[in-house]
């Protein structure tokens, strides 16, 4: 059984949006405080202002890439194994055996979100992996969780 939770080309578009979303942001704020404070001399050069501006959005895009590249993307369950399939450079596949899944789930980010998400925890490490948010209705999830714990034959 193959399932899609999203594609890699949303993961980027939602990646890149973000990134640059937050550039924009950066660089309006930066300019600002520096046209409103540009004839005192006691305040931070406008050096200074881009530089932490810099740094900020560089701590902003590894916490973006993290969270939207960190979540498998698809998960290929077999009655002996999981392969969760991740988008990104960083993150390879995973092959879970059967003995090792402990606990399938599912989630929903927040109320009045139609999107939910399924997740597996390792027996042994405690590992948790989390797919991407999918836009399915919560009923839809729960049936998936219960498909694929029938395939993995796994107690419910």
């Amino acid at each position: 059984m193959n399932v899609v939770f999203s594609t890699s080309e949303n993961i980027k578009s939602s990646f890149t949006m973000t990134i640059a979303l937050i550039a924009i942001l950066i660089t309006l704020v930066v300019a600002g405080f520096h046209l409103s404070y540009r004839n005192n001399p006691a305040v931070m050069k406008l050096k200074t202002r881009c530089l932490i501006g810099v740094l900020v959005w560089i701590g902003v895009a590894v916490g973006s890439y993290i969270s939207n590249y960190g979540k498998f993307i698809s998960a290929d369950v077999t009655e002996t194994e999981v392969t969760l399939h991740f988008s990104g450079s960083i993150y390879k596949d995973i092959t879970l055996p059967r003995a090792s899944i402990g606990a399938v789930s599912f989630g929903m980010p927040d109320r009045g979100v139609s999107a939910c998400n399924i997740s597996f925890t390792e027996n042994t490490t405690g590992k948790h992996y989390q797919s991407a948010f999918t836009r399915n209705k919560q009923d839809t999830c729960k049936t998936l969780r219960l498909e694929i714990m029938k395939t993995l034959q796994l107690a419910s």
